[in-house]
């Protein structure tokens, strides 16, 4: 990716693949002032050559002091896309006015600080930006009147299309999650697999322990039972009942793996991540000492 830059008069129509967006981007994460003087900057250093985006952001670290590696990583070294929704919004009645919360949710692969313009009944207007790293976040303004709309990245700065829930955008997402330490993206796709069929047990089994492991055990248990009846239905049984007895639900995991002990064959699973080893035996255990998570 490249630019070429010529006069100031030339500010709208630096234009190459994505980088209108990748620049619009930049404007919103470092801010109007700090953006205006890296343009400048390049302009007098770069006028009618070339500029690299690897010379480009050593340029835009030194201008702004800050360490820009993030950024440039996803708009420049990945394909990812932006994509965040207001996840929430409520205001009440305070001392002299009203206290309004505007919660936001990351959906897409790439974080970025994003603005949120709120608007109030009043006709005023107040911004804030979200955490960069904030996968769910929470933005507070106090107002003299309700509020009455919210709008994501209102000056078009950054790509802010919906991103569409498809069975393969679904099933990509749970594929990429990490075994460990999904947190809320594991909840994320968890909620996207409400609206799309998805029948693999491999991908609903990984989205299970995902959910596990971020402590989303009612979510979790709901995946589990999905799969009793399937291929994976000593893995089903086992974790229902693992799940259960982290809810202290011990009656019902202990007919769960009653359910696991009677299987006629002598299944045996791994999960590393959690250094332990299921099979029958690990079962009997479950019999006489409720599941402890470790």
């Amino acid at each position: 990716m490249w630019w070429g830059f010529g006069t100031l008069d030339d500010y709208d129509t630096v234009e190459h693949g994505k980088s209108i967006a990748m620049l619009n981007a930049l404007d919103s994460a470092i801010g109007r002032d700090a953006f205006d003087a890296l343009y400048r900057r390049c302009l007098r250093e770069y006028a009618g050559r070339q500029l690299g985006w690897r010379e480009f952001q050593r340029i835009a670290e030194l201008e702004t002091g800050q360490d820009l590696d993030w950024f440039f990583r996803a708009w420049v070294r990945s394909s990812g896309s932006v994509f965040y929704r207001v996840a929430g919004k409520e205001c009440a009645a305070a001392a002299g006015g009203f206290d309004c919360t505007v919660r936001t949710e990351r959906t897409g692969a790439t974080r970025m600080p994003v603005t949120v313009a709120a608007g109030f009944q009043d006709g005023s207007e107040q911004r804030a930006h979200t955490k960069r790293l904030a996968d769910l976040d929470e933005l507070h303004f106090r107002s003299k009147a309700p509020l009455q709309s919210v709008i994501l990245d209102p000056d078009g700065a950054i790509v802010m299309a919906e991103e569409p829930v498809t069975a393969a955008s679904v099933t990509a997402k749970i594929q990429n999650l990490p075994w460990t330490g999904a947190g809320v993206a594991a909840l994320q796709a968890y909620k996207q697999l409400g609206q799309v069929k998805i029948d693999d047990p491999a991908v609903r089994a990984k989205l299970a322990l995902t959910l596990y492991d971020g402590r989303f055990y009612p979510e979790a248990l709901e995946i589990v039972k999905s799969l009793e009846q399937g291929e994976r239905r000593f893995f089903a049984l086992v974790w229902k009942g693992h799940l259960l007895d982290l809810l202290g639900r011990r009656s019902e995991a202990v007919a769960a793996y009653q359910e696991a002990q009677k299987m006629p064959e002598t299944p045996s699973m791994r999960h590393d991540q959690y250094g332990i080893v299921i099979d029958k035996q690990w079962v009997e255990q479950r019999l006489k000492t409720p599941f402890e998570r470790k």
